[in-house]
C-alpha cells in the first residue's frame, strides 16, 4: 500500500487526526499502518481496519497511536465477549476472529525468523490451534488494590500498574472464573480482609474439581485473610461445588493431564496454563525429537518434567537441568511416581552445559523450553556436548530466531518450525522448533 493510500484528513477531525488502514499485526499484538514515511503500531485494531488515530509517541521512523474512531472494521474484526476488553491488560486480541489470530501468530514466527534471525526457514507450518478459545487458563496471577469501595481483584490496566476490578474472566477455566467472582464479591463485603494481600495465585489441574488459592504480600510473602473472610470463600465455594485449598502448606497435587500417568504439580513452579493444549506441545516436541530407547537426551530449563519425563517414557536416559529448586523437587518426584528413569539437577542451563561437557558427557538430543530470555549462552556452549538434534519450545520470536541464528552458525540447519497457540486472545505464541547438524 503507498503512502497515499495509508494516510488522509477527516474533514472535522480533531487537529486534523490522520487516518490510516492497518496491514498486519506485529509481535506484541498492535495494527501496523503508515502515517506518511513513518510505520504506526495501533493497539487494538485489525487487519484491514480503517482508523482515525491520535499520535502518544513519535520517534524518527515509527510512531505509537491510538484509535479515535473505527471509520471502517476490517473482514477480521470481532465482538470481544469480555465488558473489560481494552481497559484490562490480560487479553489483546479479543477484538481479533479466531482464525485472523492464528495467521498472525504464524506470520510473526516467519517474521523474527527471516528478520532478526537471518534464515531462510523451511515452510512455517499452520498455527496449530487450541482445543479451546476461552476457558483455556488453569492459572493465574490476580493483583490486588484496596480501595474505597473495597477490595478490588483483576489484571493491570496496559502500561500501569493500576488494577482493573474484575467479576469475571472468560479466558480463565470456569473454576478459577468461579474464585475471582467469590473474592470480588468478599473483597466489596470484607476489604479490610485483605489489607495485606497484593496478589491472589489460583490455579486448577486437568479436571478443574480443586482449586488452589494463595494470597501473597507485596514481596511475595504468605499473606493470610482472617477467619471470617476464608469461612465466607470457603463456603461460597463449597456451594458451587469447588474444593478449595487455601493457603496450600502440604503441597497438594493437582493433575496436569488425563490419566494415571499425568504429571502433577503441588506448588508454586512453572506450568503451562492451557494444559489441553500443553498436551499437544508435548506430542508435537516429541515426534520431532524422536527419542529412542537408550538414547542420552538432555533437558534443559526442563520444569518439572514436561519434556524429560515423556522422552523417558520412550526408552531414553534423560538429564533434566532447572534453577528453579521447587521444580526439581516436583520433576524428581513425578519420575519416582511414574517409575521413570531420570536424572534431575539444580542448575543453571549455561552452567551445565559447560559442567557436563568438562565431565566428558554427550548427549545426541538436546531438548530447552527456555524462559522469554532465551537461552543464548547455553546455546553457544552446545557444540561441546555434541548433539545432533536440538529441539527449542519458545515463547517468544524474537529471542527464538536470536537463538537460531546462533545455532545456525554453530553448523545447525532448522528443520522444521510449528507455532502452537497456548495463548488464544493474546499475541503470545509458543513455537517448537528442530535443529539438525549439518553432516
Amino acid at each position: 500500500m503507498s503512502t497515499r493510500k495509508a494516510i488522509r484528513r477527516v474533514p472535522g477531525a480533531p487537529s486534523g487526526a490522520p487516518v490510516l488502514v492497518i496491514d498486519r499485526l506485529a509481535a506484541g499484538g498492535d495494527g501496523v499502518g503508515r502515517i506518511g514515511a513513518k510505520v504506526a503500531f495501533v493497539a487494538l485494531t485489525a487487519p484491514g481496519d480503517e482508523v482515525e488515530v491520535e499520535v502518544r509517541d513519535e520517534r524518527r521512523t515509527w510512531c505509537r497511536a491510538r484509535v479515535l474512531r473505527i471509520l471502517k472494521p476490517g473482514p477480521d474484526r470481532a465482538a470481544p465477549p469480555c465488558s473489560s476488553f481494552g481497559a484490562c491488560g490480560g487479553c489483546t486480541w479479543q477484538h481479533l476472529a479466531y482464525p485472523a489470530q492464528l495467521a498472525a501468530k504464524r506470520s510473526i514466527v516467519e517474521d523474527a525468523l527471516r528478520r532478526i534471525g537471518r534464515l531462510d526457514p523451511p515452510a512455517i507450518a499452520p498455527t496449530l490451534p487450541s482445543p479451546l478459545e476461552f476457558g483455556y487458563r488453569h492459572r493465574a496471577r490476580l493483583h490486588i488494590a484496596v480501595r474505597e469501595g473495597g477490595a478490588v481483584f483483576g489484571f493491570f490496566r496496559p502500561g500501569s500498574h493500576d488494577v482493573v476490578p474484575l467479576q469475571r474472566c472468560p479466558v480463565l477455566h470456569p473454576a478459577l472464573e468461579g474464585i475471582l467472582g467469590i473474592l470480588a464479591e468478599t473483597g466489596r463485603r470484607q476489604p479490610r480482609a485483605f489489607a495485606r494481600c497484593r496478589e491472589a495465585r489460583i490455579d486448577t489441574g486437568w479436571d478443574g474439581s480443586t482449586v488452589r488459592l494463595l494470597f501473597r504480600g507485596g514481596q511475595g510473602e504468605p499473606a493470610g485473610i482472617p477467619g471470617a473472610a476464608t469461612l465466607a470463600v470457603r463456603a461460597a465455594a463449597a456451594a458451587r461445588g469447588i474444593r478449595l485449598i487455601l493457603d496450600d502448606t502440604r503441597g497438594e497435587p493437582l493433575a496436569l493431564g488425563p490419566g494415571p500417568d499425568a504429571l502433577v504439580t503441588t506448588g508454586e513452579t512453572f506450568t503451562q496454563i492451557n494444559l489441553r493444549q500443553n498436551q499437544a506441545l508435548v506430542e508435537l516436541a516429541m515426534a520431532l525429537a524422536a527419542p529412542i530407547p537408550g538414547e542420552d537426551v538432555l533437558d534443559l530449563c526442563c520444569g518439572l518434567g514436561n519434556l524429560a519425563l515423556p522422552a523417558a517414557a520412550r526408552g531414553a536416559r534423560v538429564t533434566g537441568v532447572d534453577l528453579d529448586e521447587q521444580a526439581i523437587v516436583q520433576a524428581v518426584e513425578n519420575a519416582r511416581r511414574l517409575g521413570r528413569a531420570a536424572t534431575f539437577v539444580r542448575d543453571d542451563a549455561a552452567a551445565a552445559v559447560r559442567a557436563l561437557a568438562g565431565s566428558g558427557r554427550r548427549f545426541a538430543l538436546v531438548l530447552i523450553n527456555p524462559p522469554r530470555t532465551g537461552a543464548r549462552e547455553a546455546v553457544a556452549a552446545l557444540p561441546a556436548l555434541s548433539p545432533s538434534r536440538v529441539v527449542v519450545v519458545s515463547c517468544d520470536p524474537a529471542t527464538l530466531a536470536r537463538d537460531a541464528a546462533a545455532l545456525a552458525a554453530l553448523g545447525y540447519t532448522l528443520d522444521a518450525a510449528r507455532p502452537l497457540d497456548l495463548f488464544p486472545q493474546t499475541a503470545h505464541v509458543e513455537t517448537v522448533t528442530l535443529f539438525r547438524r549439518c553432516p
